[in-house]
């Protein structure tokens, strides 16, 4: 059996009694961030959506340039505030805004009596009345807030997967391969796109833009959090690795204190910390492989050809492109 958060830090506190209860906890979890950030963890693997939207394109706009605002007519309006007041799905928040052929905006806030939406940054282009325009999603924060990396995503609906090369596109491949943004179908590209400014989770688009709302199913790590009193850690984590790392931290404690505590003067901890990080590094690459064996998560895709798996007609390859995608 585990031990728990609880017992760990006492027997660290124990092992070296000018300890405070405060450090070892400290030193605990410290411990179990950076086994937590070694890999991507079988344990840390959760599901999630990505979730698409039906474009809305009712009504016209009014546009000036450089006001942020955006002004609805009627129809505008009652698409808007269907979103607005439902209280479910994507806020308006959550989506993009564009002219036919103009950039995108993000919408950062919505006045519904003055239907007016008011975008991230002001309006650039020439100024517009009666024009059509589109209020979609293309940018997506992902799953969760300790988000820590990808693993799959695919499309429920078609079957599709996307190659895990996909996964890991940029901006400038993107912008060499469609700077305009212009195409819109069925995605099968995820890019970095940029950091939320308020929480610094990453921001990702999907390309081509998702033409018809649905939900993206995402397998992907948690980072996972620190560890209350009575947790423990999972089973493919020994407690040993868990204690090695504390103790490799309270080593370097006790020596920057030496000075403070006559019990840490006559300790060589310099001499322990080197042989308790050389048994971490060990313990910590054993737990790897343990954990490779039961969940595999480093796959190697050939790029150089595409897998198909029985004849091929020439209308499927013309539907697929199966190369460069």
């Amino acid at each position: 059996m585990s031990l728990t958060f609880a017992d760990a830090w006492n027997e660290l506190k124990g092992d070296i009694e000018p300890l405070s209860p405060f450090r070892a906890q400290r030193c605990v979890q410290r411990a179990w961030r950076a086994i937590r950030d070694a890999r991507c963890w079988s344990f840390q693997q959760a599901e999630g959506v990505l979730v698409a939207v039906d474009p809305v394109t009712a009504g016209t706009v009014q546009t000036t340039q450089y006001s942020a605002d955006v002004v609805g007519d009627a129809a505008a309006k009652a698409a808007w505030d269907l979103i607005a007041l439902s209280g479910s799905g994507v806020p308006l928040t959550q989506r993009q805004f564009r002219l036919a052929g103009r950039p995108i905006y993000n919408i950062s806030a919505y006045d519904s009596p003055a239907a007016t939406l008011t975008l991230d940054r002001a309006y650039q282009e020439t100024s517009d009345a009666g024009v059509n325009y589109t209020v979609f999603r293309c940018y997506f924060p992902p799953p969760s807030t300790d988000f820590k990396g990808w693993l799959t995503l695919r499309n429920p609906v078609s079957g599709y997967r996307f190659r895990r090369r996909n996964l890991h596109r940029t901006k400038e491949e993107l912008d060499r391969r469609d700077p305009f943004r212009m195409a819109a179908t069925m995605p099968f590209w995820l890019v970095s796109y940029a950091a939320d400014p308020t929480t610094g989770q990453p921001i990702y688009e999907l390309w081509p833009h998702p033409s018809l709302g649905q939900a993206y199913t995402a397998g992907y790590f948690r980072k996972g959090g620190d560890l209350a009193e009575a947790d423990t850690w999972p089973a493919v984590i020994p407690d040993e690795l868990v204690m090695s790392g504390a103790r490799i931290t309270a080593f370097s404690w006790a020596i920057a204190n030496m000075g403070r505590f006559k019990e840490l003067a006559d300790v060589n901890w310099y001499t322990l910390r080197t042989q308790e990080q050389g048994m971490y590094a060990k313990l910590l690459q054993n737990a790897i492989v343990q954990d490779q064996r039961i969940f595999v998560t480093t796959v190697f895709e050939s790029e150089d050809e595409p897998s198909m798996i029985g004849p091929v007609s020439a209308s499927w390859l013309q539907s697929h492109d199966p190369w460069y995608a």
